[in-house]
């Protein structure tokens, strides 16, 4: 049995076992690939349309005083961009803070850009907001993603782990 789960700051955003699996789950490279690029997908249309992307609620207004502040200072940026750093962590798989790290037993995906004075995880401050800044999720899949999320795994499963068994005995699970 296989669980697909995908976890920011602690809260899950897709958890789904996939039975039918019980032989060696090496190799998944091929699949952590096409999610990597999905989530890419994704997180462009999200920072495209400040959050609102797949039926997901656009990001919370910035407050009128940091408004002010951010349009004198870095006039024209949408929300979440200030310097466009933390959108290319997200966006772009050649940023250096990117994370895309796959392995056998999953993959991590995400973002390791740094407040300026190095002491938070940017990404995980908007994700969960403070108490003077209220959340603007960068990284939430929307429900096309996790079907498709699902369906990647079902496609790896069939032509990687179970080529072996005869159509007759076991169908590609939609």
């Amino acid at each position: 049995m296989l669980n697909l789960r995908f976890e920011v700051a602690g809260d899950v955003q897709l958890s789904r076992m996939l039975d039918r699996v019980s032989e060696d789950l090496s190799n998944m490279r091929p699949a952590w690939d096409r999610i990597h690029q999905n989530f890419l997908e994704g997180e462009h249309g999200t920072f495209s349309l400040e959050g609102a992307f797949g039926g997901k609620a656009k990001w919370k207004p910035l407050s009128p005083k940091y408004e002010l502040w951010k349009e004198q200072r870095y006039p024209g940026q949408p929300i979440l961009v200030l310097t466009g750093s933390l959108r290319a962590s997200l966006v772009q798989s050649s940023d250096p803070d990117h994370i895309y790290e796959p392995t056998d037993a999953g993959v991590s995906i995400g973002t390791k850009i740094r407040t300026p004075n190095g002491r938070w995880n940017l990404g995980l401050l908007h994700q969960k907001g403070t108490s003077k800044m209220p959340a603007r999720p960068p990284v939430e899949l929307t429900a096309q993603q996790k079907n498709e999320w699902v369906s990647i795994m079902h496609d790896w499963l069939w032509v990687e782990v179970l080529p072996w068994q005869s159509q007759s005995e076991l169908s590609p699970p939609r």
